[in-house]
């Protein structure tokens, strides 16, 4: 649980690139499944267990659904209510270790792909790549990261990112932080708009620290007095802040916003 912890704390700090090799076979999905409203992952994990385990798994399971690949399927082994095994537990006829150990290497897998990948873009190509991911990456955590578990009428806490392991807002306060820094590196090419800058990095950390202030579990957060209400809240500023960098980014730097990678999950 705590390596699990580490290299989802790693995960987090990148989730938001969308651009590069991370766009190509599915490497994004593949990392983290996410999310799953209709509970693909739990029906795909249920039949893999059910099933005697191949002598070829640790090869196979990088080909199998994308449900099964990554961080949310290792979450369900390490931090679910059934124990991790050698031998299989009824009515279960896979022992959950071995799956734990395949999944686990397929994650390092594509993390040591990813890692040795390099790739030569012009400048604009980069920034616009890096802008498009800031946006993006901000409207994921306000759209999907907030507003969705929020719910419209009553919470759905089991909406929440990494429910299980009881870290939804740790992971929210990392994006936050990798995002700023992000914002900030754009921001020093940007000429003369030092206080527009100054404002929206101000902007980040006041998120930052009300997120901080929630704790970690997004499920203890949501079911306190309030909580549905405070997400929507911080969700509204979320979208206050893209709006602000989307309206004077681009143009400050001479680029285009392209296609929204959300739209496509």
């Amino acid at each position: 649980q705590t390596a699990f912890h580490g290299a989802l704390d790693a995960w987090q700090a990148v989730q938001h690139i969308r651009s590069g090799a991370i766009a190509e076979k599915d490497r994004h999905a593949r990392l983290q499944f996410w999310p799953d409203q209709r509970g693909i992952a739990e029906r795909h994990m249920r039949k893999l267990l059910v099933e005697p385990l191949s002598e070829t798994l640790m090869d196979d399971i990088a080909t199998t659904s994308v449900a099964l690949q990554g961080f949310p399927a290792l979450e369900r082994l390490l931090f679910g209510s059934q124990p991790l095994s050698q031998q299989a537990i009824e009515p279960e006829k896979a022992a959950r270790c071995p799956v734990a150990v395949a999944i686990s290497h397929n994650i390092a897998g594509i993390a040591g792909t990813l890692a040795a990948a390099t790739r030569q873009v012009d400048d604009k190509t980069y920034v616009t790549n890096a802008v498009n991911d800031l946006v993006v990456g901000i409207e994921f955590i306000q759209a999907l990261k907030l507003k969705l578990p929020a719910g419209a009428r009553k919470p759905r806490p089991f909406l929440l990112e990494n429910w299980r392991s009881q870290r939804s807002l740790r992971n929210v306060e990392i994006n936050l932080r990798a995002l700023r820094d992000l914002y900030k590196l754009l921001a020093d090419k940007l000429p003369g708009d030092a206080a527009r800058a100054d404002g929206i990095l101000t902007g980040f950390e006041d998120i930052r620290r009300e997120i901080s202030a929630l704790g970690e579990s997004g499920k203890a957060a949501l079911n306190a007095n309030g909580g549905p209400k405070r997400f929507r809240t911080l969700a509204a500023s979320l979208e206050n802040l893209r709006s602000a960098i989307g309206k004077s980014m681009p143009a400050g730097l001479g680029i285009t916003l392209g296609f929204n990678s959300l739209d496509g999950d």
